[in-house]
């Protein structure tokens, strides 16, 4: 193959990669999106269940386990206080740094207030993860075709300064 025949062969790699790279991108921000609405949907059925069985909080994290969120906090509950345990399973949230912020204050309520005030609160932050999803969708119909081709882009100008 020709010097000529490589850097076009170069040039047309760094394009691919960058697309890619794009692509990927918006995958990440689709499986933050679905992390999103499953917290979401976790906080709505721990709320439930909260409210119609009033069971103890351990009872009905060791029940909701398989949710996100929830198996953390199960996982170490009893072992230290509860705030410190939502702090640490907030934090390991793949999520935007509001909704983070937002399940870790629910560690301050949950296991220490009465039902229905536990269930305001995460009524409260379901809200705020709700929001926060629709935000990212907004973004994702924005950026669905911009990202492959921002990065295709990108490539290309690496290709043309690089060769």
């Amino acid at each position: 193959m020709t010097a000529a025949g490589l850097k076009l062969l170069g040039g047309v790699l760094l394009v691919l990669a960058g697309a890619l790279l794009g692509r990927r991108a918006l995958a990440e921000q689709r499986a933050r999106l679905r992390r999103l609405h499953a917290l979401a949907a976790a906080l709505g059925r721990l709320r439930t269940e909260l409210l119609e069985t009033r069971a103890p909080l351990p009872e009905i994290l060791d029940r909701l386990r398989a949710e996100p969120l929830l198996d953390l906090a199960a996982a170490g509950f009893g072992a230290e206080p509860t705030e410190t345990l939502w702090r640490r399973a907030a934090a390991a949230q793949p999520v935007p740094e509001e909704a983070r912020a937002a399940l870790a204050s629910l560690g301050a309520v949950l296991g220490r207030c009465s039902a229905e005030r536990q269930a305001e609160e995460l009524s409260r932050v379901r809200r705020a993860l709700e929001e926060q999803a629709a935000l990212a969708e907004e973004t994702l119909r924005t950026r669905t075709r911009q990202y492959p081709g921002l990065g295709a882009a990108a490539g290309a100008v690496l290709a043309v300064l690089l060769f």
